[in-house]
């Protein structure tokens, strides 16, 4: 992750990701559904062409019977349908000073749509989660280069909310199969989380029996500003409710620093040996 100058402005690479990606016209707010053309539109990396008919999902780890199921027999199974806000992350970055050099979002980064699919969980039951099981990584088919380092994109979520009811593996949009740029031909779907949870071009699914510790863009290790503590803890802090964040302390000899959400909850980041990590703490009951 890369800082912006005070006062720079929005700049070339920035400007070819807004061309890239695209937000809701707000006069689309009329919309109840939003329609698939209108809905907010974020691709990390590649959009990976992807054959349905040689498509394998693959869910292993701290399970007892790794399953590989196919997209048919997927679609075969109980299915549910949805409508779900989804909001990007960033949305507002370009509005933060000093901002993040990424997709330039205003206010526009938000869509509804009605999403189908089948429950996660019942594939947790059939696969048998061994004892020790904490949280689930989810990784995506799309690829690309980021710090010189090729990655694919990949999330994690806690195993109790990778376990509840309406977490789904999921592969229809408005009543048609998803379109390529929305994840065709499946994605996570997780109401309530930012955008990013719901991992597109969904390939692996991984039970671990410990926190999930992607390599995070921007995470370092050495000295840290405010600014820098803050914007990364946007990008990698993930917790559905961080709207707003205040630096509580920053050691720049130091690779931790303190960061209060909304007044109610804080984040204690670490940046040491190149990985990000978060883990919340409540102190006045939770965010609203």
């Amino acid at each position: 992750m890369t800082l912006a100058g005070s006062g720079e402005g929005i700049s070339r690479e920035e400007l070819q990701l807004a061309a890239r990606n695209h937000g809701l016209h707000l006069e689309a707010l009329c919309y109840p559904i939003t329609p698939v053309g209108l809905h907010y539109l974020l691709i990390h990396y590649d959009i990976p062409e992807v054959d349905p008919g040689e498509y394998r999902l693959e869910l292993g780890g701290r399970v007892s019977r790794p399953l590989s199921l196919s997209l048919t027999e997927i679609q075969a199974r109980p299915a549910v349908e949805l409508a779900v806000t989804m909001e990007c992350a960033g949305n507002g970055r370009a509005l933060i000073e000093p901002h993040v050099v990424s997709q330039p979002w205003l206010q526009e980064a938000v869509g509804t749509a009605r999403w189908r699919g089948t429950p996660l969980r019942p594939l947790f039951r059939e696969a048998g989660l061994e004892d020790g099981a904490v949280e689930v990584a989810f990784a995506g088919l799309d690829q690309g280069v980021e710090g010189g380092e090729e990655q694919r994109f990949e999330r994690s979520l806690p195993l109790t909310d990778a376990m509840r009811p309406d977490v789904l593996l999921a592969y229809e949009m408005n009543g048609l199969p998803l379109p390529p740029q929305h994840g065709f031909p499946l994605r996570l779907l997780v109401p309530g989380w930012y955008g990013m949870a719901s991992v597109k071009w969904l390939s692996e699914i991984t039970v671990l029996d410990r926190a999930f510790a992607p390599a995070c863009p921007g995470s370092r290790p050495g000295g840290l500003n405010p600014a820098e503590v803050q914007a990364a803890a946007r990008v990698c802090g993930a917790h559905p409710k961080v709207r707003a964040m205040d630096i509580v302390e920053v050691d720049p000899t130091k690779d931790v620093a303190d960061v209060t959400v909304l007044g109610a909850a804080s984040f204690l980041l670490s940046f040491a040996a190149g990985v990000a990590s978060r883990r919340l703490r409540e102190t006045r009951g939770p965010a609203p």
